[in-house]
This record gives C-alpha cells, sequence and structure tokens, in this order.
C-alpha cells in the first residue's frame, strides 16, 4: 500500500504540487487571518456548528452522545456522531477547536486539489484535470467552509478521496481498495447522512 501511494505522489505533477501550496497558503493564511481578528474561536462556531460542537464537548466531557435535560442526560437523536467526534478528538487532545479548525483546513487544501486531479485526469484530459485543480484551490466557498464547524469540508474530502480510491480499486481490481472506499463512504454517512 505504501508503495502505491509513493507511485501516485510521484505521477502528479509539479503544477499539481504548485496548487497545493498556493491552496495551503491561502487556507492556513486565511483562518490565521480570521483567528487573529476575533477575540475569540468560538466566533467561528454558529449555526448547526454550536450543536456539534457542544455534543463534541459532551463527549470529550466523558458525558457520550448525549445533550442535558431537565431529566437528566438524553441521547441524541437529530446528529450524527461523526463530526462531534471529530472534533472531540482535538478537544480531548488538548488542542480545542483552533486545532481542528488548522486539521481541517490543511486536509482540505491537500486533499482537494489532489483528488480532483486524479478524478478529472481520469474522465478528461490533463490540461481539463490541470484547469479543474486551480478552480479548486480558489474556490472562496471552500476556504470559508474549512474555517467553521461545519460537516460540509470533511464530507467533500472523504467523498472525493473515496472516489478517487474507488478508482484505482476499479484500475487495478484491488478488493483492499475497494473496501478502502467503503470505509469512507461510510464516515460520510455518519459525518453527514443526507
Amino acid at each position: 500500500m505504501h508503495s502505491v501511494i509513493r507511485a501516485w505522489i510521484y505521477t502528479v505533477p509539479r503544477t499539481v504540487w504548485y496548487a497545493v501550496f498556493v491552496g495551503l497558503v491561502i487556507h492556513i493564511g486565511g483562518l490565521s487571518y480570521v483567528l487573529f481578528a476575533t477575540a475569540d474561536v468560538s466566533e467561528l462556531v454558529w449555526g448547526d456548528g454550536l450543536g456539534y460542537v457542544s455534543l463534541a464537548e459532551r463527549l470529550s466531557d466523558g458525558f457520550g452522545f448525549t445533550n442535558p435535560s431537565p431529566n437528566g442526560d438524553m441521547p441524541e437523536t437529530f446528529r450524527t456522531p461523526g463530526l462531534p467526534f471529530l472534533i472531540s478528538i482535538f478537544l480531548t487532545l488538548g488542542f480545542g477547536l483552533t486545532g481542528y479548525f488548522f486539521f481541517v483546513t490543511t486536509v482540505s487544501a491537500v486533499i482537494i486539489p489532489l483528488c480532483v486531479w486524479n478524478l478529472a485526469k481520469y474522465f478528461f484530459t490533463e490540461r481539463v484535470a490541470l484547469t479543474a485543480v486551480w478552480l479548486s484551490v480558489l474556490e472562496p466557498l471552500m476556504w470559508l467552509n474549512s474555517w467553521f464547524a461545519l460537516g460540509e469540508v470533511p464530507v467533500i474530502v472523504l467523498s472525493l478521496l473515496s472516489l478517487s480510491i474507488l478508482i484505482r480499486a476499479y484500475t487495478r481490481m484491488d478488493w483492499l481498495l475497494a473496501l478502502a472506499t467503503g470505509v469512507l463512504i461510510g464516515c460520510v454517512v455518519y459525518i453527514r447522512p443526507a
């Protein structure tokens, strides 16, 4: 498996790696600016993110996947457990929401252009693939969404990664890669089922 990844990395053109670097600078620089400009990292948590973060805090505090109520802790039945679990890992390890935001921003800035390259190159020409990579890097909504505690960016990253691995599994007829695709799709469902 390690040699497959290494061979795949060496087949990616230098222009795509330049795009990944530009994406990292934009994502991390923008997040750093936003965190510096806001007084508190909790200002980046709003809407659905409030529910995910409160569940993550309860998970990291040892209360399980529950919400407090007057009758005691009640199991959460509205939100899926994937994103709160992912956030709770960073809260438990002491990195907090800032660590989670930097992790999601960095992973999305690297994985999305590489997966777009892999998918576009499989279906189209190399020129179209390079254009798609640069468009994915320069997409402002992707930068903004990676700075909030929402499930969209992890779902996009895992979906693109699973499609890329599925194509690799199909071309090589490798059942382990097909199994990895199934695991990733399962993770997507646990983060955002609809």
